[in-house]
């Protein structure tokens, strides 16, 4: 009886001993898991999140960018259904214009211009009625009419745009068939040029295309 009671005793301590050092290891780990979980949230995740904005931020800038340098804006108008300035991708054709301003109208000529053309920035798309096309077609076979070399041609060998024939205005670069014609057109409703610069005037005929011409041409 009396060495069970020593033993009661003795043991009582132990135990509470162990249970103390017991809680106090369990405090520890979670505070070291609290402060892990803290640090991690804190630190790590947020400049992750950071880094991954930033880069996506600048990939957006980067390839908007890259669209817009790849692109080129038309003037569509004449006969389609919404006339306006169109943003195309860059090697568009004049088919893809007519396409972008909801395509031809009922009275659109659809052969008269050449529609597998390449369009450009700034570039003036103008579709004309069957009407307009067929007067346009009339007054350039009537120019076939021989108005004499030397009319036709300036003293340098350039291109007199007031009494040159559709072919010879075919000569000149960038000048196509429809382009000839409404040279023709313009200066059988107008008259005489009466300067190189008012050959602009021509429908599809910009600032661009002048400066490739303006050296091979003359109004003498």
């Amino acid at each position: 009886m009396q060495s069970r009671l020593i033993f009661s005793l003795i043991s009582q301590p132990i135990i509470v001993i162990s249970c103390l050092l017991a809680a106090a290891v369990l405090t520890c780990g979670g505070c070291g898991r609290d402060e892990a979980d803290e640090g991690f949230t804190e630190t790590g995740y947020a400049r992750e999140i950071s880094e991954r904005a930033v880069e996506d931020s600048g990939k957006d800038h980067t390839e908007d960018e890259a669209a817009a340098a790849s692109s080129v804006c038309v003037f569509v108008c004449g006969a389609v259904e919404r006339e306006g300035v169109y943003k195309l991708p860059e090697g568009s054709r004049v088919i893809d214009a007519v396409r972008a301003a909801g395509g031809f109208s009922e009275d659109a000529d659809r052969t008269y211009v050449n529609l597998a053309e390449f369009v450009y920035d700034t570039q003036r798309v103008e579709i004309p009625t069957l009407d307009e096309a067929e007067a346009m077609r009339l007054q350039g076979a009537s120019d076939q009419e021989p108005a004499g070399a030397a009319q036709r041609r300036g003293t340098d060998g350039r291109v007199n745009i007031n009494h040159a024939s559709r072919q010879e205005l075919m000569e000149l670069p960038g000048i196509g068939e429809s382009k000839a014609e409404r040279i023709i057109a313009y200066r059988q409703a107008h008259g005489d040029f009466t300067s190189c610069e008012e050959v602009m005037n021509v429908n599809g005929i910009g600032e661009a295309m002048y400066e490739n011409i303006k050296d091979h041409i003359t109004v003498e």
